[in-house]
């Protein structure tokens, strides 16, 4: 009998599953940092792209210090991979560094201003900590007495800002000082001129520290500087407006702010004679120095044509000169109008005196007003005193970084920020701490303040012109469009 053959034996095929997971087992050895199935997921179900995404994730900080997952081999690195990795933090700490230290200093080494001196350090900076919850009492914030007062008070106040006084009382607003509409400097100066000096409490109570903070920043910034943020604010809850809407808004100020400047005296800028005739019941002596005080708002009103600008400005020399000419011709108006003004004044009887304030609106006479307006003007007092780094520091550093002075140009910028600081002091000379109680004494003090913004321009002007003439046309046209937004990243 034949002698059977061994039958050879036949490995057993593994089953489905099995192979699956030599299959998985195999990519993990060639591919360790590929991540393993979800835990949750079907034994034969390939994790999804979102799981592999976070499990790589999680192990990329293992990766970068050589460290392998559990369970995975560690993954080989050349000898530049470790030079480089060496020194990746040496190569990045000194640029930092550098960086952080430009930051914080200026090209002369000094210090630069941070956010919060520059919000403080301004001649509002009282009416703006206010806003912010500090250094003004709780009647300050709570009333209406200033842009800033209640958090609904956003919308109206930055919309008083760029209405002349007699359209925002009809809404309910106190008025404030608009600095700029388009090509024309204070363009409702002729209308504050009479409205200010007898309703003063219907405008704002920090009006004249804003007039002396707009008038260096809209000559320095394209924009008119960060103060604006007090005006342009959304309301609150609120969504901005949209930049249609902001363009129309604009283009209607633009319009209105140029009829009341070729035509001061006229329409809503028009001081109320026919209402003081009938209001006041006047006599017929009273009548007559009426009429001559009304003549001299026409004298006036040719002073304010005169000073119209027929051109945007687009220098800062060029705006400086629009806030000269604008000023001269305030305090040109305040000078022919005063003499008669007072006269008539004083031959009013006390009840004749009161009937005149009936005219106008009665916004800013409350309790709680007055009681806010006595927080603000003790905060103003000292604000006054303080330093204005907000209008001398900011500007400066902010020229500084957009025109890139060479060492050559460098001492003219330095002359500029010591003109610059002069011009304040002016400004704290006559400073905004308090409100005449009679229409003369209001008006008295509107000359002394408009004299002390003409010095303080007087004083930049040459400065300016020195520093601006020594730049390049590429330096100048960065100035020429330097906008608050620079500020801002500085800050």
């Amino acid at each position: 009998m034949a002698p059977q053959r061994p039958q050879a034996v036949r490995p057993v095929a593994p089953s489905a599953p099995n192979r699956a997971q030599q299959r998985i087992d195999g990519r993990r050895q060639l591919t360790p940092q590929r991540p393993a199935a979800a835990p949750n997921a079907a034994p034969n179900a390939a994790p999804s792209a979102r799981q592999q995404f976070q499990q790589q994730r999680g192990q990329r900080p293992q990766l970068r210090q050589n460290v392998a997952p559990a369970g995975q081999p560690p993954v080989p690195q050349t000898r530049q991979s470790i030079q480089n990795r060496q020194a990746l933090p040496n190569r990045q700490a000194v640029p930092n560094r550098q960086a952080i230290q430009r930051s914080l200093n200026r090209r002369n080494g000094t210090p630069r201003i941070d956010a919060q001196a520059a919000r403080r350090g301004r001649f509002a900076g009282a009416a703006l900590a206010a806003g912010a919850g500090a250094g003004v009492g709780a009647a300050a914030i709570a009333a209406n007495s200033n842009r800033t007062a209640r958090p609904h008070a956003g919308r109206q106040q930055a919309r008083a800002a760029r209405m002349i006084a007699r359209q925002a009382w009809r809404r309910g607003w106190r008025a404030g000082f608009v600095p700029w509409v388009g090509a024309v400097y204070w363009p409702y100066a002729y209308s504050d001129l009479f409205d200010y000096t007898f309703f003063p409490y219907a405008y704002d109570d920090d009006y004249w520290a804003y007039a002396y903070d707009d008038m260096l920043d809209g000559v320095f910034w394209a924009d008119g500087g960060p103060s604006v943020a007090y005006a342009s604010a959304p309301p609150s809850g609120g969504a901005a407006p949209t930049r249609a809407a902001l363009a129309a808004q604009a283009k209607a100020a633009d319009t209105a702010a140029q009829q009341a400047c070729r035509e001061p005296g006229q329409g809503i800028t028009a001081w109320p004679f026919k209402q003081i005739e009938q209001a006041v019941k006047l006599t017929g002596e009273q009548k007559k120095l009426l009429a001559e005080m009304q003549d001299a708002a026409k004298r006036a009103a040719d002073a304010f044509k005169a000073a119209c600008p027929s051109a945007t400005a687009l220098t800062p020399p060029g705006r400086l000169q629009a806030v000269l000419a604008r000023l001269n011709a305030t305090l040109a108006a305040v000078e022919i109008v005063r003499p008669p003004l007072d006269t008539f004044y004083a031959s009013l009887s006390d009840e004749q005196k009161a009937r005149l304030n009936l005219i106008g609106p009665t916004l800013g006479q409350s309790a709680t007003d007055k009681t806010a307006r006595q927080d603000l003007m003790t905060a103003n007092q000292q604000a006054c005193k303080d330093s204005k780094p907000g209008l001398v520091n900011l500007p400066i550093e902010s020229i500084e970084d957009a025109v890139k002075p060479t060492e050559a140009q460098q001492p003219l910028l330095d002359q500029l920020e010591q003109a610059t600081n002069k011009a304040v002091e002016a400004l704290a000379a006559a400073c905004p701490d308090d409100i005449a109680q009679t229409p003369p004494g209001r008006l008295a003090q509107t000359e002394a303040r408009l004299k002390a913004m003409i010095e303080a321009a007087k004083t930049v002007a040459p400065a300016l012109d020195g520093f601006y003439a020594g730049l390049s046309d590429e330096q100048k046209s960065r100035f020429n469009t330097m906008t608050s937004d620079v500020a801002d990243d500085n800050g």
